[in-house]
Order: C-alpha cells, then structure tokens, then sequence
C-alpha cells in the first residue's frame, strides 16, 4: 500500500463518527423552527476617490461607497444612527468618538441630528495624543480636510438610503457649532436634499 492510499484509508469516517455526525445535524439543524430571517437595511459608509475636473485641469474630491453596513430594520432610527458612527468612526478615524447630541424634530416636521466630534480627554493640544489621534489632524491641508468633510457629511447624510433618515445634520467639534476651519466644509445645517 502506497503512503497515499495509507493516508486515504486513515482518513475515511468511521461508521460511528458518520452515525454521530448526522445525529448532531438533524439535532441542531433539522428539528425544531428555524430561526427567522430578520429583515436588514444597509447603510453606507463613504470614502472619496480623486477625479480630474476637465474645465479646470484639476483633482477634486467626489462622494464613493467604500463598504455598505448591514442593520436591522427593526433598530430606532437613532440605534441606526449609533451603529453607523460606530462603524463610521472606527474605519475611518482611528476609533475618534462621533457622538449624538441631539436627534429632534423641527417645526417644519424634519429630522435634525446634531453630531459631535469628541476629543479624548487627554487632548491638550493638536499633536499632543501623536499623530492621528484627534480630530484636528484629519482636518489638515486642503485634500485632509475635504476628504474627512465629505466622508462624515455623504456617511451621516445617506443620500441613497431609501428608508427613514434625517433631513438635516449640524456638526460640533468638542461640543460647540463647527466654526470657519481653514479645511472643513461642516459648518451650519447641511440638508439631505437640496
């Protein structure tokens, strides 16, 4: 007998192994109800791509689905919310807390979420964490900053997204209205449709 037909012959189930393993599959997935499919919404987290403007010559900054999140569709509007800058936050921004100040309706009956950039607690200065750990430096140079602001207004805003969403996001950055930054185009309500 060669090595291979040895290692063959070795391999093969034995009787009571088959016996027992098609007892455990009628056991655990034969009897008894199967566990309903829970319905799913998918939600997406963007990222920009770099385009050439023909009319200027130039590179600009444009809107692109990186990856699509799935959530049930039975979460609160506002869990939804909270597993997207989770998710947001952790794939983009080195785990930099997005939190939700507020989500409220207005007289005009739309939603409004107001978003704060957190900073650790130990945030001094800019560059006193090191490098990327805080929200300062994904606010720096002109493609630093328009890259993040397109990344945190397409992801929250979910354009696409044929559900119930807001109609209206305001950002903070350490719990004040985002101001005039050099890079950062987040100031004022930023609406979902023009």
């Amino acid at each position: 007998m060669t090595l291979i037909q040895r290692l063959m012959y070795d391999l093969r189930p034995s009787p009571v192994l088959a016996g027992l393993t098609a007892w455990l599959v009628i056991v655990f997935v034969g009897c008894g109800p199967r566990p309903s499919q829970e319905s799913m919404d998918e939600l997406a987290l963007y990222t920009t791509r770099e385009v050439v403007d023909t009319a200027t010559a130039s590179l600009t900054l444009v809107p692109s689905v990186e990856q699509m999140l799935e959530v049930p569709s039975s979460l609160t509007l506002e869990e939804k919310i909270g597993l997207l800058l989770d998710s947001l936050s952790v794939n983009h921004f080195g785990g930099l807390k997005l939190e939700v100040l507020s989500l409220e309706k207005t007289p005009e009956g739309e939603t409004l979420l107001r978003v704060n950039l957190a900073e650790s607690p130990d945030f001094v200065f800019p560059d006193s964490l090191g490098q990327y750990h805080s929200w300062y430096e994904y606010f720096q140079g002109s493609m630093g900053g328009q890259h993040t602001s397109i990344v945190l207004e397409e992801t929250v805003l979910q354009r696409e997204y044929p559900g119930d969403w807001v109609d209206r996001v305001e950002f903070y950055y350490r719990g004040e209205p985002m101001g005039t930054w050099d890079h950062a185009f987040l100031q004022g309500e930023i609406r979902r449709r023009p």
